[in-house]
């Protein structure tokens, strides 16, 4: 993973690009407040596992106005996330937004 975040809050990034990440590209973890505006996250489109964005146990994340064309998941929203806001996301050529919570 080139970059985590673990029990942060009121973090904010804006204009991050990262490229060809050789598993996920990002991960956040136990955080709550997130903005992430204007992010570029790219990797080819047969790459496997490289997740552009993977939250877990994390409340009111914003992602807006970002481009995530990865070989795998764009977003991947996993257990113990809540009010996830997204706006204005290009995501592809994999497997878009995923909801990974379990009940």
């Amino acid at each position: 993973m080139q970059l985590r975040f673990w029990g942060c809050s009121h973090l904010q990034m804006s204009g991050l690009k990262l490229v060809n990440s050789p598993r996920n590209h990002m991960g956040i973890s136990g955080c709550d407040n997130v903005v992430m505006n204007d992010l570029t996250i790219t990797a080819p489109g047969d790459s496997p596992n490289t997740d552009g964005i993977d939250i877990s146990n994390s409340k009111t994340i914003v992602l807006s106005n970002s481009i995530i064309a990865t070989g795998d998941d764009c977003v991947a929203i996993n257990s113990g996330t809540s009010d996830f806001n997204i706006t204005g996301v290009a995501c592809g050529p994999g497997h878009g937004i995923r909801n990974l919570q379990s009940k």
